[in-house]
């Protein structure tokens, strides 16, 4: 007995169908930079920003975005403040949330998707 394909949910010009998603697993979540300081690759950032600003690419279980901090610890970005576009990273383990106005400042303070 197989179910039913769900219609597309859409909100404005965004289709949330479960097909419209790319879903990420984090890598090495407890691995550490081994550049810790060092300025991540240009193809990371250039990842990273297209995650952000397409809001399709988050883990399948939490539906965050997991991020790491270029001085070796990690983040998330919440799925709701994902698609509300609001840059709050929730570091791990929970500490203060860091709150950025774009995904430049996010960028530039050091974070990149994991």
């Amino acid at each position: 007995m197989g179910s039913k394909p769900t219609a597309p949910t859409k909100c404005g010009e965004k289709d949330f169908s479960a097909a419209s998603f790319v879903f990420h697993t984090p890598t090495a979540m407890s691995a550490p930079n081994p550049n810790a300081g060092a300025p991540w690759s240009e193809s990371l950032q250039t990842l990273t920003r297209k995650v952000l600003e397409e809001g399709t690419s988050f883990h399948p279980t939490t539906g965050n975005v997991h991020l790491k901090h270029r001085d070796g610890h990690f983040g998330y970005l919440a799925l709701n403040d994902l698609l509300a576009r609001r840059w709050h990273i929730q570091p791990e383990p929970a500490g203060r949330i860091q709150q950025y106005a774009t995904i430049d400042e996010l960028l530039a303070d050091g974070w990149a998707v994991d």
